[in-house]
């Protein structure tokens, strides 16, 4: 079995040991992850308000000292409280990755279901976002296959508008060029790396360090190139 490298959100921070295995079982060898995002904390806040709404109900119905009463409450608080433990459950295991290949989508607590649009199959992408959705950088993402593979509609996204142009950068990258001379080639194809790091920036998905090293990494990988081909 190859081994990957534990993959890390690109500007998101490092995930943690159980989220990089499940990220490595779902990309090849040589696939490079560019984001692991998780649904927006809006998911989660509905059940974290009803299950303190229920705690204020279970504790004033216990003040009455009658059982029925105290049993209602109870009731109520373990509902509330199974509710928000399967909406965590449900933030925790949703997540989309990207990568320089396709696009994956894993969700589901009980029963998973795993769905993948190659980049070279994404027709168009739309997003979505409310009034709440604007102000606090949550909405909808849609993304239109075209095709028999389907479309996919993710819902709290963060910053879903960063993620277009980020799914935007990738699929125009992914395209291959038309073939031309070595050397023309190596300076179109550095050039438009350089450009899907600089999107990758300005979307949030790269630091200026991760930034900095990359295009170290990149023109250090030019100038061998160069050399060879002398």
């Amino acid at each position: 079995m190859t081994q990957h490298e534990p993959p890390i959100t690109s500007g998101l921070g490092q995930l943690s040991l159980r989220t990089q295995r499940m990220v490595g079982a779902m990309v090849d060898p040589g696939e490079r992850v560019v984001a692991v995002i998780h649904p927006h904390w809006w998911l989660v806040l509905g059940p974290v308000s009803t299950f303190a709404a229920a705690c204020i109900i279970a504790i004033v119905l216990t003040t009455f000292n009658l059982a029925l009463l105290s049993l209602a409450g109870l009731v109520i608080l373990a509902l509330a409280a199974i509710n928000l433990i399967f909406r965590g459950l449900q933030w925790y295991f949703e997540m989309l990755v990207v990568t320089d290949r396709r696009v994956r989508f894993s969700r589901g607590v009980l029963l998973r279901r795993t769905s993948e649009i190659p980049l070279r199959h994404v027709n168009d992408i739309t997003t979505e976002q409310g009034i709440i959705g604007r102000i606090l950088h949550f909405g909808r993402l849609h993304i239109d296959s075209g095709n028999a593979l389907g479309d996919e509609l993710v819902t709290f996204v963060p910053n879903p508008v960063r993620l277009r142009q980020l799914l935007a950068s990738l699929g125009d990258a992914d395209h291959p060029e038309l073939p031309t001379s070595d050397a023309n080639n190596t300076g179109a194809d550095s050039l438009s790396r350089l450009e899907r790091l600089s999107i990758l920036r300005a979307g949030g998905f790269l630091s200026d360090l991760e930034f900095e090293q990359a295009k170290a990494s990149l023109l250090r990988d030019l100038d061998g190139e160069q050399r060879g081909s002398k």
